[in-house]
């Protein structure tokens, strides 16, 4: 195996060669400590004291999916350099209004995975979809535990998604139906990334399971006092199949506030924004405007008022958290520039 094999193509080239270093894909993450795979060998990797100094937000920091170049002593890797990532899955910090947590780096496809029993949710759809888009990531969905329902039933929550997201893949899903398994490592290739997200208990670390044909994932029932997901995995860990695709299972995640994914809830809506452009004031807020082409849809029922709802508020919630961060940075890029010249006036003393 080579680092081709771990998802490595030639435009994650770094624009200097040291011959030195050696290019190296983070596999798992530890707070600060990382594992990294080299396509031969797989090894404990801390940071540098000079990257650690370069280091401004904590986007600066790898992350599972990420390239960076090490160098090798022994059973040990040193991290040096973070190569430029090609798209992240990310989400507004839990701890910060003002920062983004970054989950996932350098994936292809996002597998969402929703039950069809009480854990299917439309609008948190919409989110994941936002988040994956935002990232320059393919989403594609499936709908898990399609054994608790009758078929109707799974026909009626999959027309609900295909109404409002027609562009997407949909495969329907159970860990107890071997053709369900196939179909989505059918939708698999050799060499490409993907990652599971979707909410605790959804089944996600089950279906990796049976994707690899064992066990090597921890998995748990639902909460018997709370009725909800547990979470079975409590870090990022990237594995790689016989068959040659690359598998991130993420932790579930109960808080999606998405943040600087304007794009990407555009592209979750196209349909709306497609109809706001016929609008006839280009500030139109689709609300009581005369000409308003997103209005007449919503009135002849083109739009469903759900899907505009979730329209509305993810508009609103990115808008606030994108202009919070923004702030936020610039302040700390004014602290961190007076505090390297206070630095650097001592040093001149």
């Amino acid at each position: 195996m080579d680092i081709y094999d771990i998802g490595y193509d030639d435009s994650f080239l770094p624009d200097e060669e040291n011959p030195l270093l050696t290019i190296a894909r983070v596999f798992a993450q530890h707070k600060e400590q990382f594992s990294i795979c080299t396509g031969e060998i797989i090894l404990s990797a801390e940071i540098s004291g000079k990257y650690r100094y370069c280091i401004e937000t904590s986007e600066d920091l790898p992350v599972v999916g990420d390239w960076v170049l090490v160098s090798i002593h022994d059973e040990l890797a040193i991290i040096h350099r973070l190569l430029p990532r090609r798209s992240i899955l990310a989400r507004k910090s839990v701890h910060s209004s003002s920062e983004r947590q970054l989950i996932v780096a350098n994936v292809d496809y996002a597998f969402i995975v929703q039950g069809l029993d009480r854990d299917f949710n439309l609008n948190r759809l919409d989110r994941y979809i936002a988040m994956s888009c935002a990232g320059k990531i393919i989403p594609i969905i499936i709908l898990n535990k399609a054994d608790l329902l009758a078929t109707e039933e799974i026909e009626e929550k999959k027309q609900l998604v295909v109404s409002r997201h027609p562009d997407i893949s949909i495969i329907i899903s159970s860990f107890t139906q071997d053709e369900s398994i196939q179909e989505i490592k059918n939708a698999m290739q050799a060499k490409k990334t993907y990652c599971f997200v979707g909410s605790s208990g959804v089944g996600k670390s089950t279906l990796i399971n049976k994707l690899f044909g064992k066990e090597i994932l921890i998995t748990t029932t639902l909460s018997a006092s709370t009725n909800k997901g547990q979470h079975t995995t409590t870090h990022r860990q990237l594995f790689v199949m016989n068959e040659g695709p690359l598998v991130i299972d993420t932790p579930g995640m109960r808080e999606l506030g998405v943040i600087g994914a304007m794009e990407g809830v555009e592209n979750t809506f196209k349909k709306i924004y497609e109809k706001a452009d016929r609008c006839k004031f280009k500030d139109c807020t689709h609300l009581n405007e005369v000409g308003c082409a997103v209005k007449e849809a919503l009135e002849s029922g083109e739009i469903n008022q759900d899907e505009f709802a979730s329209y509305k508020k993810l508009q609103k919630e990115e808008s606030y958290n994108s202009s919070t961060m923004l702030e936020r940075r610039q302040k700390d890029k004014q602290f961190g520039k007076m505090v390297k010249q206070v630095m650097s006036n001592k040093k001149n003393r």
